[in-house]
């Protein structure tokens, strides 16, 4: 049946309460009679492979026209929306895209998504496919207290979730109707209520998820009632601690990356014995809500530099949130500001709200300044800066807080004071000192007063402190700096035409092969070696041709039996290595041999069939018993050479008869 895409099918059944999108389609397609694969392929957006089936009934926007579903179905787009998963992403996110990967990583620990779950009874009533029938702790039908099932009541075999013959409702494999088969066993042990009941809840389009209370977002709203129900509810912590922590900061606007999961809802659910519109009802004390929702804004809690030696001490204008992935303080702090100026870090406490030094830092500088205007030894410093020992040194240097003569021998003129490049060079994917100072000793002769003076400077703290994902920086500017000694090991290789593959490029840079992967260069390497060994192997093929040829074109001149040996030997290379890569080759070397055989044959037999008829003539005319045997004798060769020319045989036996 050819489908106009432009009209409307004949057939429009409506959709029904809790049913799923794909069961529609199956619906559609079996009531106007046409295929669910040609229709499919009419209304969607692009090739859909077996792995995105499931997405029909998660968001099904990414995959089909919902127009086009709509104009042949008659039904509006926001209905044929409510009949998927994403009405729970709807209630608890809103109209955004930006929390669409972790809502379906979430989703895949929660569902059954790579076979179909159904109740017999209601296949064979309603011909449909329920939304909740695919949850992972569902088991029952909530109508007839049927277990459902997976399988075909035939072969036994498990339905795939998305075939043509559901259209049908019969089995992928068979063919035999899956609702043919008895009714199964009632449950005599009620499954659990608030399971079907919170599920329920979350896919009625009719019904939000939440009243707006606080002003907040429905997620944020959502992570309140999560915590209040955290606190209040039972003595013991239901939800972990870095469950909290996320919590927390999607409320407080934090940390934009961070939301709710479903999966965070339903948990804090069983645990609790409440369905989830019971935790969404409870009543929230405003007071725990302004503890939660307080801003930690510059503003509003007026943060400043402290640091004696700073000239914006007092002052919050250089004030800076820190924005790099390398804090590890997010137990003490709730956020950290540092100084542009000094350079100082200060984060607010989660405990005293208050904000601190962090580490102590401006202490620990000041301390270690006096000690060293003292002249005490590194041992004495060290008892205080601890680890921190050369930076603290090095930032005392390089900020001027010492007299002009310094007691610590340094040279400035080999620091690099503007280049941020050294740093990306010694820096590993740890802050450790020792280890930026093994690289840096290593790389550039450095001291550690050096190192330290050179952490300082102002481009390596803006790199540490308000540049985000420091670690995928240096990523990438790590593989652009092996991309480049890669070109020219290529290159080099290329140029003198060796072999060429992944492990002799590892061997060069002296890495392991595994650095190719790790840098996502697999693949275009891949793709470069197998082009430049073609082209050497079309080469080498050329080559050895051509020698093949002059060759024969040697041995016509004096024609003589060949063995293929023979062309090795001269072509100098192993028979098991043209087999392997030149096949064709060794078929033409054989074919070769063969017609050069056969012309020394040939002329062989034009030299020994008069030779023979003399001879036999000869012992003929003298009366004597002619055999083949006294043949070869008079001609000088063996019995089997005689025997391998039949025409020389023939010869003589026709002589024999003649006379």
């Amino acid at each position: 049946m050819n489908i106009n895409p432009l009209k409307r099918l004949s057939v429009r059944p409506t959709l029904k309460l809790g049913e799923s999108l794909s069961s529609y389609l199956f619906r559609l397609c079996f009531c106007n009679r046409i295929s669910l694969g040609e229709f499919i392929k009419l209304i969607s957006k692009r090739r859909i492979t077996k792995r995105d089936w499931f997405t029909i009934d998660v968001f099904p926007t990414e995959l089909i026209d919902l127009e086009k579903l709509s104009i042949q179905s008659g039904c509006d787009v926001s209905s044929l929306l409510k009949h998927s998963y994403g009405v729970i992403y709807n209630k608890i996110y809103g109209e955004t895209d930006k929390k669409r990967r972790p809502f379906k990583l979430d989703l895949n620990k929660l569902l059954v998504k790579d076979r179909r779950k159904f109740c017999i009874s209601c296949l064979a009533q309603t011909d449909t496919f329920k939304l909740i029938w695919q949850v992972k702790k569902v088991n029952l039908c909530s109508l007839h207290k049927q277990h459902l099932v997976d399988s075909c009541p035939s072969c036994g075999n498990v339905q795939p979730y998305f075939h043509e013959r559901l259209a049908k409702k019969k089995c992928y494999h068979c063919d035999s109707h899956l609702y043919g088969q008895e009714k199964g066993p009632i449950s005599l042990v009620d499954e659990d209520n608030g399971i079907v009941e919170n599920w329920s809840f979350l896919l009625d389009p009719r019904v939000p998820v939440i009243t707006n209370k606080f002003g907040l977002r429905n997620e944020q709203e959502i992570a309140l009632s999560l915590l209040f129900a955290q606190r209040e509810l039972s003595s013991k912590k239901i939800l972990g601690r870095s469950v909290e922590d996320r919590l927390k900061a999607l409320i407080r606007n934090s940390n934009r990356q961070r939301s709710i999961l479903l999966s965070d809802l339903l948990y804090m659910s069983e645990k609790s014995k409440m369905t989830i519109r019971q935790l969404l009802d409870l009543h929230i004390d405003g007071g725990f809500v302004a503890d939660l929702t307080c801003i930690n804004d510059i503003e509003n809690l007026d943060v400043a530099c402290i640091s004696p030696w700073c000239i914006y001490k007092g002052s919050n204008k250089k004030m800076n949130k820190v924005s790099s992935s390398f804090q590890s303080f997010k137990d003490k702090y709730t956020e950290i500001w540092i100084c542009t100026s000094c350079y100082m870090r200060y984060g607010l406490n989660k405990n005293t709200m208050r904000w601190d030094s962090v580490e102590n830092e401006v202490l620990i500088t000041n301390s270690v300044k006096e000690m060293l205007l003292k002249g005490e030894s590194i041992r004495e410093i060290s008892k205080v800066a601890k680890s921190k020992t050369y930076k603290v040194i090095g930032y005392v240097l390089f900020h001027g807080l010492l007299p002009s003569e310094s007691p610590v021998k340094y040279k400035i003129g080999n620091i690099p004071v503007e280049d941020v490049s050294f740093f990306y060079k010694i820096f590993n994917g740890s802050m450790a000192f020792n280890n930026l100072y093994s690289r840096a000793k290593e790389m550039f002769q450095w001291n550690p007063y050096e190192l330290g003076y050179y952490l300082s400077t102002p481009v390596v703290q803006q790199e540490l402190f308000l540049t985000p994902h420091i670690r995928r920086k240096k990523y990438y500017q790590s593989k652009s700096i092996v991309k480049k000694r890669i070109e020219g090991i290529v290159n080099s290789i290329t140029y003198s035409e060796g072999e060429l593959s992944l492990l002799k490029i590892a061997e060069s840079l002296h890495r392991n092969p595994s650095i190719l992967r790790h840098y996502t260069l697999n693949k275009n390497l891949v793709e470069e070696i197998t082009t430049y060994n073609q082209v050497r192997k079309n080469a080498e093929f050329t080559r050895l041709k051509r020698l093949v040829e002059k060759f024969f074109e040697v041995k016509k001149k004096k024609l003589e039996n060949l063995l293929i040996k023979d062309v090795y030997s001269y072509l100098d290379v192993n028979r098991s290595y043209i087999r392997r890569n030149y096949l064709q080759l060794d078929h033409y070397i054989s074919q070769k041999v063969k017609n050069n055989n056969d012309e020394y044959k040939k002329s062989k037999e034009k030299l020994l069939v008069p030779q023979a008829i003399r001879v036999t003539r000869s012992l003929l005319e003298k009366g004597e018993h002619v055999t083949i045997e006294k043949i070869s004798k008079f001609m000088g060769i063996s019995v089997a050479t005689l025997y391998e020319h039949s025409e020389v045989i023939e010869a003589i036996n026709l002589t024999r008869r003649q006379l």
